[in-house]
Order: C-alpha cells, then structure tokens, then sequence
C-alpha cells in the first residue's frame, strides 16, 4: 500500500515545488521577487543567479534590462555588494514609476566619464546631477564594493504646506558621495538596470554588473 500511494506523494511534493516557483517574468533573489519585461533598455533575458550572486548581463546582441523589485518602496536603507566590469554601464532606480521615470544612482564604469553613486534623472527634468557619485576612490575598481542608498522624505518646515519633498543618499565603502534633493518623486519603484549596448557604443557586447547581499529595509 505504501509503495502504491509513493508516485501520488511524489506528484503533490513536484506539484507544491511547481507552485512555489516565481511566475515567468520573474526570478527569486536576496529574498525578494524581481520581475522583467520590455524596457528601453532590453527585456533583463540574460539576468540570473548563480551561487546567491545577481548577475546582470547583456545579450550576446548587446541588450540589456532592469529588473524590477515587487511592491512600492517610498522610504528605505538600501544596501548591496556592487562588483562591475569595466566598461559597463548600470545603476539602480529609487522613485520610480511603471513608465520607468525615476533617479538612477549610477554604476557607470567605462573610461574616465563613468560615475558611481551618482544620480541621473531619468525620464524627469535634471538629466545626469553634477557635483555627485565618484569614479576614482573610494570606488574599488574589479573588486566587490559597499553600495548603501537611503530614500527618505524630508520634513516640512512649520507653517508650509505638505509637500513630497525627498531625500536620496549615497554611500560608497563607507564614504558618502552624494546627497540629492528633489521636491516631488514620480512613483516607488527600486529596479536594477545594465544598459543595453545597442544604444550606445562605449562598450562591447557581453558585459555584466554582479550584486550580492541584497538587503533593502523599509523606514516609512
């Protein structure tokens, strides 16, 4: 009896496995659920995971993509391990919309025009902010690096209106390189992005951008 009922309890354990995958589009990591799909800068097909590590890679073609954590995240501490290949260009996007209009804090190593911890304004007004982010130190290049990023909203003065004023922070091992400002945010969103190598030709095919440690604490 008991060996006749063994491929039903198998089927109900493959079954229960089946159902505890990530819906296609999507991927398990840092404890999360990420998900994928058409972007302009690629659709994320080469984004996986291997031994706990993210890596974000580019096509053979030269695609790249982001990938989307789920739920809305409008104040947290964010923090990763960061390890990028030179030339690559990547980031990662806080108060974002699902038009993919945000702030990217930016993991551009390529050349001596690269920018880490920086913020380029993506789809709203302030394109790429000066006066943020590093390239040099504290940056190590070809090794992992300490990414923390902290959303916050800003307290409103006494006797102003309420208001979505927002404060985004960047740490680099340890060091702070920037400090951003804006008075209202499009959405919030967090997503992780390689920039596709078909719109620009600063780097060749194949490149990757690898996280690890992934931990992301709400405070709002």
């Amino acid at each position: 009896m008991k060996i006749a009922r063994l491929p039903r309890l198998l089927c109900l354990v493959a079954a229960a496995a089946f159902a505890a995958q990530p819906a296609p589009g999507s991927l398990t990591w840092g404890g999360h659920t990420w998900t994928h799909g058409p972007s302009a800068y690629g659709n994320a097909s080469a984004f996986h995971v291997a031994d706990d590590t993210l890596v974000a890679a580019e096509t053979a073609t030269g695609e790249g993509g982001i990938l989307w954590l789920v739920g809305e995240h409008p104040a947290f501490t964010l923090t990763v391990k960061v390890r990028a290949e030179q030339p690559a260009d990547g980031g990662i996007y806080v108060c974002a919309d699902a038009r993919e209009r945000g702030y990217q804090v930016r993991v551009d190593h390529w050349q001596s025009h690269g920018n880490i911890g920086g913020i380029y304004c993506d789809g709203v007004p302030g394109g790429i902010i000066a006066g943020t982010g590093c390239f040099a130190e504290p940056w190590r290049p070809d090794a992992w690096n300490d990414l923390k990023i902290t959303v916050s909203r800003l307290p409103i003065p006494a006797g102003e209106a309420a208001a979505s004023a927002t404060r985004i922070e960047v740490w680099v091992n340890g060091t702070q390189v920037t400090i951003f400002d804006t008075p209202s945010t499009p959405g919030a969103r967090v997503g992780l992005q390689l920039h596709s190598n078909i719109q620009h030709d600063h780097h060749t095919p194949g490149k990757k951008i690898f996280f690890k440690d992934f931990s992301l604490v709400k405070t709002d």
